[in-house]
């Protein structure tokens, strides 16, 4: 079952414009960490290297701030590489996960 579904059914008042970005909210929340985890593990074998890694955008923040825990210096070299108004929605997502952070899975 969708994402969207599950929070339609445990909330049906809720807009379909907010279940859609709630639904995407949960899903960067849960699912861009294990995204990112698994990119800094296959950097592992060049740490002392200089390397370019190219992310999406709506990563940026997300990926740096696991650099920087892992004490990983980077650079960021560019944004918006691409970024188009296809896009809008995933950045709306972030700012909604942003005034919702119980929806996040760190604590």
């Amino acid at each position: 079952m969708s994402i969207a579904l599950d929070l339609w059914m445990e909330t049906p008042e809720l807009s379909n414009d907010e279940l859609t970005c709630k639904a995407r909210a949960i899903e960067i929340a849960h699912y861009f960490p294990l995204r990112e985890q698994f990119w800094l593990n296959k950097l592992q074998g060049c740490r002392e290297t200089e390397v370019v890694f190219t992310c999406g955008d709506i990563h940026i923040e997300s990926f740096s701030g696991l650099l920087k825990t892992e004490h990983v210096s980077y650079r960021i070299v560019q944004r918006g590489i691409g970024v188009n108004e296809k896009d809008e929605p995933y950045y709306r997502a972030v700012a909604y996960l942003e005034q919702h952070p119980e929806l996040s899975l760190k604590k």
